[in-house]
């Protein structure tokens, strides 16, 4: 084991109890067997979360943890108050994260008796207060008079006042991404749009990684889950994932080759482990020349069904229009009747000569009304 982790996780206190962590109290006790328990550790990593607690335990875990030979650093992960802020102070690197927050101020505490005992008490108190300023002006940027001034307002800093007075050397980051895993997806050529905007998107990832490069920066893991509950990994030097960045699965293995559908419809083309295309979210306006030409010819051949038919129509309705002026005239001669197949029925010839006859019977009782 390269790294040995040590956690002062809760209130710091001189009760030596082997289950006290067990309660949210964290001793000397604890500590050292946190540490026996990695003893090929090369290194020590001291994570804190802590409001703080007694002032002589806490001194003790600092002075355990310096006197260990190995490098030491400290990593503030949520609060890290009052005496917490000493065993802060014994890593060689001082790590705090942007949520976190550091406070110091002056110890304080309850006592009972009488007045010499009162009296006593508070010149305990003064002395732990000109202990912990010197070990800050000792450890720190800050000076004793400033410490005690910082002590006596009780003074909250973000990781930006830590560092600027000395308690922290850096800031620890972190960050998290989403993506949905399609290898069975068609690998479709792009148009011309999608290829422009992922030309542009790579470009920038580009430039990101070239300042990256000069400023130092380290690569950076995006963790991806997908919409089915996947979680992918794109290790990357840019905010977002990048043409030729490696994209593993959670347990660090490559992924198969295929497409990555990313929450926002975008897809990365994954091949040989790498990304090697990322595509846009198709945009249902945006449609290529051939199904545009297709469409066209579709539109044109209804075109001209639509006329064929109007033309048939207008041609009906002339051949309508001569048949009702002749009948009218008297000029109508009907056409011969076709002719009732061999063996068929003649119900279609009778049927034809009786509208024959009835028009006939109604032109004539016309005639006979215009003549009385």
């Amino acid at each position: 084991m390269e790294i040995a982790h040590v956690y002062i996780y809760g209130v710091i206190d001189y009760w030596q109890d082997d289950y006290a962590s067990e309660w949210g109290y964290v001793n000397l006790k604890d500590v050292k067997n946190q540490i026996d328990a990695q003893k090929d550790a090369k290194e020590i990593v001291v994570h804190i979360h802590s409001p703080g607690g007694s002032v002589t335990e806490g001194f003790a875990i600092h002075d355990l943890l310096r006197s260990q030979g190995l490098p030491v650093t400290t990593k503030i992960e949520g609060t890290c108050y009052s005496i917490a802020t000493v065993i802060a102070l014994s890593g060689d690197k001082r790590l705090m994260t942007s949520n976190a927050e550091f406070m110091i101020h002056n110890p304080w505490g309850m006592a009972s008796g009488d007045k010499e005992d009162i009296k006593k008490y508070a010149d305990q108190l003064e002395e732990a207060e000109n202990q912990i300023a010197d070990f800050y002006a000792a450890k720190t940027k800050i000076t004793k008079e400033e410490a005690l001034t910082l002590m006596k307002e009780e003074t909250f800093m973000d990781v930006e006042t830590a560092i600027n007075h000395g308690f922290v050397t850096e800031e620890d980051v972190t960050m998290k991404a989403v993506a949905l895993f399609n290898p069975k997806a068609k690998k479709d050529k792009p148009n011309k749009k999608s290829k422009n905007s992922n030309s542009k998107k790579n470009a920038m990832s580009l430039v990101k990684k070239i300042k990256n490069l000069i400023s130092s920066e380290e690569s950076l893991n995006l963790s991806l889950t997908a919409a089915d509950g996947t979680i992918l990994s794109v290790e990357t030097e840019a905010d977002n994932p990048a043409v030729g960045d490696p994209i593993v699965d959670s347990d660090g293995k490559s992924i198969t080759d295929g497409e990555v559908v990313m929450a926002d419809g975008s897809t990365l083309v994954v091949e040989s482990g790498k990304i090697s295309d990322i595509k846009e979210k198709e945009d249902p306006q945006n449609i290529g020349q051939e199904q545009f030409d297709a469409l066209n010819e579709k539109i044109e051949a209804l075109t001209k069904a639509i006329g064929v038919i109007a033309d048939a129509v207008e041609g009906n309705q002339n051949n309508y229009k001569s048949l009702a002026k002749n009948v009218k005239s008297k000029n109508f001669t009907p056409p011969k009747a076709p002719q009732t197949p061999k063996g068929g029925s003649d119900e279609p010839q009778d049927l034809y000569e009786k509208i024959q006859a009835q028009l006939a019977e109604k032109e004539d009782k016309k005639n006979d009304k215009k003549e009385e």
